[in-house]
């Protein structure tokens, strides 16, 4: 199994409680914020772990301004989607 990444935008106030959120459940994933300003960040989501994100994610009810982006999406709005960018 591989690690994964998950994006998501929301409102860059929410980037540093997503971050500390999800750091909580150790070794369960890594946040990179991507664009501070747009509110876009990458999960590296752990193996096996990536329902438990997506379950997280969705915890945070409809206050919360979190949408799932896909790859393809971030990759059209032209931020690199690489794991390990080299």
């Amino acid at each position: 199994m591989e690690t994964e990444a998950l994006f998501f935008w929301m409102n860059r106030s929410e980037i540093g409680f997503f971050r500390f959120l999800l750091e909580a459940y150790e070794g369960m994933g890594a946040v990179t914020t991507l664009d501070r300003e747009g509110g876009l960040v990458m999960v590296r989501v752990a193996p096996g772990c990536v329902a438990l994100v997506e379950e997280v994610a969705a915890s945070l009810g409809p206050g919360a301004s979190l949408v799932p982006l896909s790859r393809t999406e971030v990759e059209n709005m032209g931020f690199s989607t690489q794991l390990c960018p080299g």
